[in-house]
């Protein structure tokens, strides 16, 4: 059962990573550590908001949910009443990602999420993801041709980072089998922005080049670019773009786990290349 065994993909916790052997960390020279900093909390919300519509799109498509009301997914309760499906994870549940959740993810269908014009708002309940917690609300519409627009609000990650974004879903294949994830294939375009609580730190992100991801890859992306755009009293470096690459560090794409961090600061640039743990 497809429920049971699907990884939750999600970007998370590249930037935090070390530079590969050889390389200078262009975040550690001149004593220029908050870029990462900043960059970490955006990529962090970035990765809740798309787990998020992860966990909405198989529960709305599970064969055994939409049959009899209820199923378990990956540990989780989810029931529906009428219009309303909920993703309960309680005192805490344990994913097939290793990370804890609690409280509970409770969405409203408006038609069908399945058919086009059909939408699903998931709206976070004393939520939290290894007891750090996450609230705003993510909305998936159905735009026909396997095309999705979800829309990411006020999604405020630990108190410390408030988050929004429109992106489009495009779905390669998979999206009409929900029985089987080894098809699963779908394109991630569009833009967000976030703040940093404390101090009004902002970063602004556009997916330059769409982000591909596929289920069978143990990683998840296959593909894409990054632009961040940094802007705060903090802020040296303006400009941060993110490739992720192939494993023999050419222009090539494919199922690894690194990506070529480029900084820039007034037309000079400084890369390097990081390993991602996974989408």
């Amino acid at each position: 059962m497809k429920i049971s065994n699907i990884k939750f993909y999600v970007l998370a916790g590249f930037l935090a990573l070390t530079a590969c052997e050889g390389e200078e960390d262009p975040f550690n020279t001149d004593g220029s550590g908050f870029e990462s900093q900043l960059a970490q909390l955006y990529v962090d919300a970035e990765a809740l908001a798309t787990n998020i519509y992860n966990r909405v799109d198989v529960a709305l498509r599970d064969s055994v949910l939409n049959a009899t009301d209820s199923a378990m997914i990956d540990g989780a309760k989810v029931t529906r009443s009428g219009s309303t499906v909920t993703i309960d994870f309680g005192n805490g549940v344990t994913g097939s990602d290793g990370k804890v959740r609690k409280g509970n993810i409770s969405i409203t269908e408006t038609g069908s999420y399945m058919v086009a014009n059909g939408s699903a708002t998931a709206v976070l309940n004393n939520f939290s993801v290894d007891d750090e917690p996450v609230a705003g609300s993510v909305t998936a519409a159905n735009q026909g041709n396997d095309s999705i627009l979800i829309t990411v609000n006020n999604l405020n990650y630990n108190n410390e980072f408030t988050f929004q974004s429109t992106k489009t879903v495009v779905w390669e294949s998979g999206f009409n089998t929900p029985n089987d994830d080894s098809d699963d294939r779908y394109n991630l375009n569009g833009n967000g922005s976030g703040t940093e609580t404390v101090a009004s730190n902002m970063v602004v992100a556009n997916i330059s080049n769409n982000l591909v991801f596929d289920r069978i890859c143990e990683h998840g992306v296959t593909e894409g670019k990054i632009d961040l755009t940094l802007s705060g009293d903090s802020v040296k470096y303006d400009n941060v773009g993110v490739d992720f690459i192939a494993g023999d560090g050419a222009n090539s794409d494919g199922c690894d786990n690194l990506m070529r961090i480029t900084v820039n600061q007034n037309g000079t640039e400084i890369t390097v290349t990081r390993q991602f743990s996974g989408f």
